[in-house]
C-alpha cells in the first residue's frame, strides 16, 4: 500500500523534483517509509512507500526492471503463487516483493497480466520498449487512480488532492455536485473538480508517449458462474472460497488486526481470522471497535460477544461529541471530496485507534452487503423480478424532470407499495435547485440502465457492485491511508464474489433473513445472537452529531458561493440533505473552489 504520483510534460518541458515532489508528497501519509522518484526527458515518476511485504529498501519503488520501470500502490495477494509460475518458465527474482512480480508478470504476459492477479491494484508502467504507460485499477476499485490529461500534462496519483497542485484553480464541477444533492455519486469517471478524472474499477489505460493521447477498455466483468445445486454444496465451497480470501489477505511482514462492529460481515471476518491467524503466530488476533456514546447505535455488546468468543484482543474508542467536532474538518481535508453522512467521522477514529497499536493492515467487511443481499432494501430490489411489478415501474418510469436518487435500492424503495407507487416523481421535489445543475443529471439514462439490470438477483447485484460500493471504498481508502494503514477486504476477493452473486436467490435470502449462506456458515463460530440479529447498524455516529454539526455549519453554508449559485429555492427539511449542503460548503472552504 503505498502512494504513487507521475508527470508527463505534452510541451517536451522538464519535469523537475520540485514539481514532482508536491505532488508526491500531498500523499506522504499513504508512505511514510520510503520516498524515491525516477526522472526521464520529459516526466518523472514519484512513489511514497508503506512498507507490508519484504521491508528492505531494495523493493522501494519506482522500480525498474525489464526495461520497466513501476510504481504501483495495493497488494497482490497471489504473489507468491504467480512467482512459483514464473520461476517454472525461468524468471529469476531479485526481491521478495510483490512489486516484482507484477513487473515480471507484464513481461510474461503483458496487459493481460491484470488477469492473474487476486488483490487491490492500481499502478503504472513505463516501458521503455513500447512508448508508453501502462495503468490498470483493480476489478473493483479498491485502489484509486485519479488522473488529468490536458494540453499540457498526463498527470496521475493515488488522490485527488495531489492533482490539484497541478491545476491553476480548483473548479467545481456542477454535475457531480447536482448527483450527490440527488444521493447518487462515482458512477462515472468525473469527480467534484472539473478536469480530474479517476480510471474506473475494472479498467486499464495507456498512454502513448509519442501521440500524447490515452485510450482506455474493460478488462474484467463479473460473469455468472456454476454453482452447486444443493444448498450444503454450496455452503462447503462457500467457505472454502472465504477462508481462502482470509489466508491470503492475512500474508504480510507486518502485524494484521481487523475492524469489529459487531455487524454480521466483520464478525464473521474476525472469528475465522482469529482462528488463522492464532494457528500461524500463536498469538491473539487484534480487533477494533468503535462505541457509541448513545444507547440506539451503540454495538458494544455484540463486538464483545465476538470478541469474548473468538478470543480477540478488542481495543475499543469511545469519541464523545466533542472529539467528532474537533476532527471533522479534518476528515474533510483526508477525504478531498464531499461525503454522504457522520459514519465517515467514526471511521476515521476506528484507523486511528488501529495505527496508536500500530497495527499496519487491517481487515474490513465491505462488500459482505453487495454480495449476499444484505440490504433492507433488496428486499424491494426483488420485487421488481415479479413481471406485474416490473410493468407497474416501467409505467410510472420518472420524467427526465423527476427527482430520486438513481440508485436501484432507493429507486424500489420509493416504490415500496405504500401508496409511493401511484404517483410519478416529479421536479417539484428538487425544485430549490439551480437549473444549470439539475439538468447536467440524465435520470432517465440512469433509470433504464437500472431496470435493464433488474431482470434477476445476479443482475441486480452485479448492478450494485459495479456502480453503489464504489463511494465506500474511496471513503475506507482515504481514512485508513492517512493512518498509514493498508485496509484488506476479504469479500472482495473476486472469486467470491463471483461465487457469491451466483447463488440461487434463495440461498442469500430466506424466511425474511438477508445473507442466509452466510448466517448458516458461522452457526459455532459466531454467537447466535450476533447471527440472527436483525438491527443493522454498522459504525454508525451517534444521531446527534447529526444535528449538532448541521447547526454549526449554518455560517459556512451561508457564506458558500456555490450554495448560493446552486440553490434559488426554499429546501425540504431533510437531515441527510442538510448534511450534504454543510459538507460542500466545508470542502469548498478546504480547498478553495470556486464555480
Amino acid at each position: 500500500m503505498c502512494g504513487i504520483s507521475g508527470v508527463f510534460s505534452k510541451e517536451n518541458l522538464e519535469i523537475t523534483k520540485d514539481i514532482i515532489s508536491k505532488v508526491n508528497n500531498v500523499a506522504k501519509h499513504r508512505g511514510p517509509d520510503a520516498e524515491n522518484y525516477f526522472f526521464k526527458n520529459n516526466f518523472a515518476f514519484g512513489h511514497r512507500r508503506l512498507s507490508i511485504i519484504d521491508l528492505s529498501s531494495v523493493s522501494d519503488q519506482p522500480f525498474n526492471m525489464f526495461g520497466c520501470t513501476i510504481v504501483y500502490n495495493g497488494e497482490i495477494f497471489n504473489y507468491i503463487e504467480i512467482r512459483q509460475e514464473l520461476l517454472g518458465k525461468g524468471y529469476q527474482f531479485q526481491t521478495e516483493s510483490d512489486t516484482e512480480v507484477v513487473l515480471a508478470s507484464y513481461k510474461e504476459w503483458g496487459v493481460e497480466c491484470v488477469d492473474k492477479f487476486n488483490g487491490m491494484w492500481a499502478f503504472c508502467i513505463y516501458d521503455e520498449s513500447q512508448g508508453k504507460f501502462f495503468c490498470s485499477r483493480d476489478r473493483f476499485g479498491i485502489k484509486p487512480f485519479y488522473f488529468i490529461d490536458n494540453p499540457q500534462y498526463f498527470a496521475f496519483g493515488s488522490e485527488v488532492k495531489q492533482l490539484l497542485t497541478l491545476l491553476p484553480e480548483h473548479k467545481a464541477n456542477k454535475k457531480v455536485l447536482a448527483e450527490f444533492i440527488v444521493g447518487n455519486e462515482d458512477y462515472h469517471e468525473e469527480t467534484f473538480f472539473e478536469n480530474i478524472f479517476k480510471l474506473l474499477p475494472g479498467y486499464n489505460l495507456e498512454f502513448d508517449l509519442s501521440e500524447k493521447s490515452i485510450k482506455k477498455w474493460k478488462y474484467y466483468e463479473v460473469k455468472r458462474i456454476e454453482v452447486p445445486k444443493d444448498f450444503d454444496g454450496c455452503l462447503k465451497k462457500y467457505r472454502t472460497l472465504f477462508e481462502s480470501s482470509i489466508e491470503l489477505r492475512l500474508r504480510s511482514d507486518v502485524k494484521v488486526g481487523t475492524c469489529l462492529s459487531g455487524g454480521l460481515d466483520s464478525s464473521a471476518i474476525a472469528s475465522l481470522a482469529s482462528a488463522q491467524y492464532f494457528k500461524q503466530t500463536n498469538q491473539k488476533f487484534l480487533s477494533i471497535h468503535a462505541k457509541s456514546f448513545e444507547k440506539e447505535t451503540d454495538e458494544s455488546y455484540y463486538a464483545n460477544l465476538v470478541a469474548e468468543n473468538a478470543g480477540l484482543d478488542m481495543f475499543t474508542v469511545e469519541p464523545d461529541k466533542f472529539s467528532f467536532s474537533d476532527v471533522l474538518e479534518k476528515v474533510i481535508q483526508i477525504q478531498g471530496e464531499p461525503f454522504g453522512g457522520p459514519s465517515i467521522v467514526m471511521q476515521y477514529f476506528v484507523f486511528e485507534e488501529a495505527a496508536k497499536q500500530k497495527i499496519t493492515v487491517m481487515l474490513d467487511g465491505q462488500g459482505g452487503d453487495e454480495t449476499l443481499i444484505g440490504y433492507d432494501s433488496y428486499f424491494n430490489m426483488y420485487l421488481s423480478t415479479i413481471p406485474i411489478v416490473r410493468s407497474l415501474i416501467k409505467y410510472f418510469n420518472p420524467s427526465r424532470k423527476s427527482l430520486f436518487r438513481v440508485n436501484l435500492k432507493f429507486a424500489f424503495f420509493l416504490r415500496k407499495f405504500n401508496g409511493i407507487i401511484k404517483r410519478k416523481l416529479h421536479k417539484k421535489r428538487f425544485s430549490f435547485l439551480n437549473e444549470s445543475y439539475f439538468n447536467r443529471i440524465d435520470h432517465t439514462l440512469i433509470f433504464d440502465e437500472a431496470l435493464k439490470h433488474c431482470k434477476n438477483d445476479f443482475l441486480f447485484q452485479k448492478f450494485e457492485m459495479e456502480h453503489g460500493i464504489q463511494k465506500l471504498l474511496r471513503y475506507e481508502d482515504r481514512n485508513s491511508m492517512y493512518h498509514g494503514i493498508e485496509s484488506r477486504l476479504p469479500f472482495l476477493d473476486h472469486r467470491l464474489v463471483e461465487y457469491s452473486l451466483s447463488l440461487p436467490l434463495a440461498f442469500k435470502l430466506k424466511d425474511n433473513e438477508t445473507k442466509h449462506i452466510l448466517r448458516e456458515m458461522m452457526v459455532g463460530n459466531v454467537p447466535d445472537e450476533v447471527i440472527y440479529r436483525k438491527d443493522k447498524k454498522g459504525f454508525e455516529a451517534p444521531s446527534s452529531f447529526w444535528n449538532q454539526y448541521i447547526s454549526e455549519s449554518s455560517r459556512n453554508i451561508s457564506d458558500s458561493k456555490i450554495l448560493k449559485d446552486m440553490i434559488v429555492g426554499d429546501m425540504p427539511k431533510n437531515k441527510a440533505l442538510e448534511w450534504r449542503l454543510a459538507n460542500i460548503a466545508a470542502w469548498e472552504k478546504a480547498f478553495n473552489v470556486i464555480i
